[in-house]
């Protein structure tokens, strides 16, 4: 499904499944006073062989993180988190 709500200055587009044949099973996408504000993904792979989650969130003020859990059909299962936050063109680093 696919939804639009606008509240004032907010504005929230959400998709959402639960097709197995499509990974990206939930995306949405927050702007506020008309900038973006938000995005957070949801992705779900499984086959035989493996399965795989995965979330992203993102704040353009804030950075960005990325979780997520991998397991194969034999071993263990891997689970993962990368961040990263934005710096201004204009900051130089020393």
């Amino acid at each position: 499904s696919v939804d639009t709500i606008i509240r004032g200055d907010t504005v929230l587009f959400r998709y959402l499944t639960s097709d197995k044949k499509i990974p990206v099973k939930n995306l949405s996408v927050f702007y506020t006073d008309a900038k973006l504000y938000s995005i957070n993904i949801r992705i779900e792979k499984s086959n035989a062989w493996f399965s795989l989650e995965q979330e992203l969130s993102m704040k353009p003020a804030d950075g960005y993180n990325i979780t997520g859990k991998q397991k194969m059909a034999v071993g263990k299962e891997v689970n993962f988190k990368i961040a990263g936050r934005f710096i201004p063109e204009n900051t130089t680093t020393k």
